[in-house]
């Protein structure tokens, strides 16, 4: 039975895929790691990201106008949590984490990830405590390795991170597949 619910949580909806964003303006380099993400469209590709103003992603964001969404595999869980524990305004993460990094076309990117967008601002709109970021994808980085012929993550190869909220992440394991017709 369902009872109303009066907690000011908003962690029904999880667990949510993790993506670290990177971004740089006037050489600073910045990441962090966003829960709250969404492919908005497939043609043409679009790649939506939550990040509250006060975050210094977003100031830098705000000013390049450029991003790069990176996927990295559990195996890198602490490098996210480290990201995320941390302010890019109070330390260098790159390289107080020594993250490796690599200049895509316009814009760095983590090259340990699975899969990365670069992508570039096309609207930034505030919704509540966030703000909006749609990048239109400019290009897409893959690690073949672990990607079906319809680039669809093959799960028994990369283990995504995913976020529950309150600072608790899961590896989700395959135990049943089920394939519509």
């Amino acid at each position: 039975m369902l009872k109303e619910s009066n907690k000011n949580k908003f962690y029904h909806f999880y667990p949510n895929i993790v993506c670290v964003v990177m971004s740089e303006f006037d050489n600073r380099i910045n990441a962090m790691p966003v829960a709250w993400s969404s492919g908005i469209s497939s043609n043409p590709r679009y790649f939506g990201v939550l990040i509250a103003k006060k975050r210094f992603t977003y100031k830098i964001i705000e000013k390049s106008k450029k991003f790069s969404v990176n996927f990295l595999d559990w195996k890198y869980l602490d490098t996210v949590v480290k990201l995320g524990s941390t302010s890019g305004e109070e330390i260098d993460k790159i390289k107080e984490f020594n993250i490796p990094i690599e200049k895509g076309k316009e814009v760095y990117f983590i090259p340990l990830s699975y899969v990365v967008y670069e992508c570039t601002v096309i609207k930034d709109e505030e919704i509540g405590d966030h703000n909006l970021i749609i990048g239109k994808i400019e290009r897409v980085l893959i690690d073949e390795e672990v990607f079906d012929e319809n680039e669809k993550p093959i799960l028994e190869k990369v283990k995504p991170i995913f976020y529950m909220g309150s600072g608790e992440f899961v590896k989700l394991e395959i135990s049943e597949k089920f394939k519509e017709e």
